[in-house]
C-alpha cells in the first residue's frame, strides 16, 4: 500500500516452497490484491491501488507492506477480512488462495462465501504481531506442486 493509504499498517512476509516443503522457489511471482480499509476494491486502472506483484528472492522469500483490509458485503452479510494471492512459478501449478486474520468473527461458518473460500483452514489464517518499531507482521508460506 502507498504510504498515505488510510488504515492500519500491516506487513506480510513468507516463503514460496516446492512440494517437499524444503526447497525454496526463487523468482516465484506472488500476485496480491485486497479491499481497502473500508472494504472497497479498486480497479486495475487506479495504478494498482492495493494490488501488487512481488518476485521471491533466492531463498524463496517475499514481503510487502499494506493496510488491514476491510470486510465487504456478500449476499447481505460480511466476508471476513482477507488478502487474495495467486502464486506461480515455471514448472509448478499456480495456486490462488486467500489469507485471513485470526479472531475475525466472520471466519468459517460465518463466512457468506461458504466452504469454497476455506476461511476456517488454519493454514490460511495468520495472527499479525507487533515486533520492534515496524507495523504488525504475519507470515504466510506457500507450497507449489510440480506440473
Amino acid at each position: 500500500a502507498a504510504p498515505g493509504e488510510p488504515g492500519e499498517r500491516l506487513r506480510i512476509e513468507g516463503r514460496v516452497f516446492a512440494a517437499d516443503c524444503k526447497t525454496p522457489l526463487a523468482g516465484a511471482l506472488v500476485d496480491v490484491w485486497q479491499a481497502d480499509a473500508s472494504g472497497e476494491y479498486h480497479g486495475k486502472g487506479e495504478e494498482f491501488r492495493l494490488r501488487g506483484q512481488i518476485l521471491s528472492n533466492a531463498r524463496g522469500e517475499y514481503a510487502f507492506e499494506t493496510v488491514m483490509p476491510g470486510r465487504y458485503h456478500l449476499g447481505g452479510d460480511l466476508r471476513p477480512a482477507h488478502i487474495h494471492f495467486t502464486v506461480s512459478s515455471p514448472e509448478y501449478e499456480p495456486i490462488t488462495t486467500q489469507l485471513y486474520f485470526a479472531g475475525d468473527p466472520k471466519l468459517g461458518e460465518n463466512d457468506p462465501c461458504g466452504r469454497g473460500c476455506d476461511s476456517n483452514d488454519p493454514r490460511r489464517i495468520i495472527r499479525p504481531a507487533k515486533e520492534g518499531s515496524g507495523p504488525p507482521s504475519g507470515r504466510f508460506d506457500v507450497i507449489l506442486k510440480k506440473t
